[in-house]
């Protein structure tokens, strides 16, 4: 069994907005540590659960403050 950190996070989504969130959900550039990432969302579409795994706490912290992150986020909004 190998070590990782998990970060979750659970949003609720406008409605007829899903394409558009998936498609800024997805990492650019692809940040490093991340071995997995996963979204699971309800029957109707308006809410959203992510669950990625890291090598580490510091490399999921590293991308969290990353600019890249942050631009990311804004899409997502």
């Amino acid at each position: 069994m190998e070590d990782r950190f998990v970060w979750m996070t659970t949003r609720r989504i406008k409605p007829g907005m899903l394409t558009d969130f998936e498609r800024a959900w997805r990492p650019d550039p692809y940040p490093s540590g991340l071995r997995q990432a996963f979204a699971y969302w309800s029957a109707d579409g308006q809410e959203v659960v992510g669950v990625s795994m890291w090598d580490s706490r510091e490399a999921c912290d590293a991308w969290r403050a990353s600019e890249a992150e942050a631009r990311r986020r804004d899409a997502i909004a």
